[in-house]
């Protein structure tokens, strides 16, 4: 192969590769860093599969959402074991861990607690406010690596306000809200 067609490797990537040294009296091991960049780049890819963070609030049914926010948990708690709970990425993965927490925490089926009607209000609240935390965070973690987040969940992304409006960008798009 010629010099020109080699590509260059970055130390990242070598890093990868080199997990040990042997030597006739010894060896060392090691497990290699863990790229956080890409590890959000994987968190996001599993999240735009999660119909509970963008469906429309009526195609929603309770039990395949407490499923999705289970799953989510489990895989946010995956993650947060393999990063530094100090970076970024670490930060924002327990926000959106603490999240889920908090509405399986808020939409426990309590019967005698509330009539069906009263308790699904209660469940697309608690949704509403899951969403929008992790909309915050997830923009946080596509800002900090760089990362692009697919059309699906954009929904709940912070609006994008422009400096000679102060009406936001989506309301602009999707027509002005009724008042």
């Amino acid at each position: 192969m010629s010099k020109a067609k080699r590509a260059k490797l970055k130390g990242k990537q070598l890093a990868h590769r080199l997990t040990g040294i042997s030597t006739p009296i010894g060896g060392l091991s090691w497990t290699p860093p863990v790229d956080e960049r890409e590890v959000a780049k994987q968190l996001l890819v599993f999240l735009e599969d999660r119909r509970a963070l963008f469906m429309p609030y009526n195609m929603e049914v309770a039990p395949y959402v407490d499923d999705s926010i289970l799953e989510i948990r489990q895989r946010l708690t995956e993650d947060l074991e393999k990063i530094s709970r100090s970076s970024v990425l670490g930060e924002s993965v327990s926000a959106m861990r603490a999240s889920c927490r908090k509405y399986l925490t808020e939409t426990q089926d309590d019967t005698g607690r509330m009539h069906h009607w009263r308790m699904e209000g209660h469940m697309w609240q608690a949704l509403g406010e899951l969403r929008a935390i992790f909309g915050i965070h997830i923009a946080r973690i596509a800002c900090a690596y760089d990362l692009e987040v697919e059309e699906q969940l954009e929904p709940i992304l912070p609006a994008e306000y422009e400096k000679e409006s102060s009406e936001p960008v989506v309301a602009r798009r999707r027509g002005k809200p009724r008042r």
